[in-house]
């Protein structure tokens, strides 16, 4: 993809002459590409329902009731430009593969939406989702058999 100072160039402007913004081309080009990458699985920081909910599956491992967890283990493509991150995977011990999202008091719809979606399209996993309200998890919706053991 070209940048606008090399398209200026191609059509014959003279850069220096170029603005964007009242700023000069070249100015503009350099702020451009010192923009923030986004975040990764992990450089993101968790929300403080995620920890909670990390905390459970640590000491389900202790209890020899899960078998290993991964925080945002993977990406699925939805459609293009449209993109959905779980939360956890998590492998039962002689259970299923579940994946595990987390929702706290503010439950978005494009964030259900994009559960279900996602859920339809890997249908090999246990998917649930929970919401941490009043101090307790609720189960939001599920896939296949409930892992009950996932749910505190």
């Amino acid at each position: 993809m070209r940048t606008a100072l090399e398209h200026a160039k191609q059509i014959g402007l003279d850069p220096s002459r170029c603005t964007v913004n009242g700023k000069p081309l070249a100015e503009a080009e350099e702020r451009k590409t010192r923009r923030k990458t986004p975040p990764t699985p992990q450089t993101r920081k968790r929300t403080a329902t995620e920890k909670r909910y990390a905390r459970f599956l640590d000491e389900a491992i202790a209890n020899n009731v899960v078998e290993w967890w991964r925080g945002e283990p993977f990406t699925i493509t939805l459609a293009p430009k449209t993109t959905y991150r779980p939360d956890f995977l998590v492998a039962l011990v002689n259970g299923p593969l579940c994946v595990v999202e987390i929702k706290g008091i503010h439950v978005w719809e494009d964030g259900v939406v994009k559960f279900k979606i996602a859920r339809e399209l890997r249908p090999e996993f246990v998917w649930i989702c929970v919401r941490w309200l009043k101090g307790k998890w609720v189960l939001k919706y599920k896939s296949g058999r409930e892992p009950l053991e996932l749910i505190p």
